[in-house]
């Protein structure tokens, strides 16, 4: 750019300024909107936290109800010494309420809503397993075996449907995947990995 005498400047000072300090990336945090993305963002990675530890608790328990109801067939040989069949049989009665509870958790929460199905069935689980577990370990019969276990599986599986629905939704999408892959992989990893040693240790 010339001026009035003949000489020469670089302009590019006051372009760049133009640039940072107007129209550009500068003053772009300057505007409303830039500030309520931001403020959206922040508080977006906290709800994704949330999701991801409640995320990993719920996996957790739900690890450690699988593992244990597996390992049935082991401990109604080993420990409750009864007939190889029946033993047998734990795993197909449990496998069978799981595989019916899943679906019919599924469509009462698109009936009733996916919080109450979360809530209750787990709640009555939780009620449930001593006295069940009780009932197994004194009479070591095929009712109580086959009839509190499948009982104990079909109400405590309910919720999982519901669940992990949820928690896919609840997790943003450019991070989705990786983030449920991880948590259900280290949950699984480290509450499934241990459920037999600390249930029979």
């Amino acid at each position: 750019m010339r001026t009035d005498d003949g000489s020469r400047f670089c302009s590019a000072p006051v372009r760049c300024r133009s640039d940072f300090g107007c129209g550009g990336p500068v003053g772009n945090l300057q505007r409303p909107e830039a500030s309520a993305l931001l403020v959206q963002t922040v508080r977006r990675s906290h709800a994704a936290r949330r999701i991801m530890s409640l995320g990993f608790v719920i996996l957790a328990s739900c690890t450690i109800i699988t593992y244990v109801t597996q390992y049935m067939t082991t401990y109604a040989l080993n420990t409750l010494q009864v007939s190889a069949p029946l033993a047998f049989a734990t795993t197909l009665i449990g496998n069978t309420a799981g595989i019916a509870a899943a679906l019919l958790g599924g469509w009462r929460a698109d009936l009733a809503g996916r919080r109450h199905i979360m809530i209750w069935p787990q709640i009555a689980a939780l009620l449930m397993t001593y006295p069940v577990f009780l009932w197994i370990t004194e009479s070591r019969s095929a009712p109580a075996l086959l009839g509190g276990l499948g009982a104990l599986t079909l109400i405590g599986t309910i919720p999982y449907s519901a669940f992990y629905v949820s928690m896919a939704e609840g997790l943003p999408k450019d991070i989705r995947g990786g983030a449920f892959a991880t948590i259900y992989a280290f949950a699984i990893a480290i509450f499934g990995g241990t459920a037999q040693v600390v249930v029979t240790g």
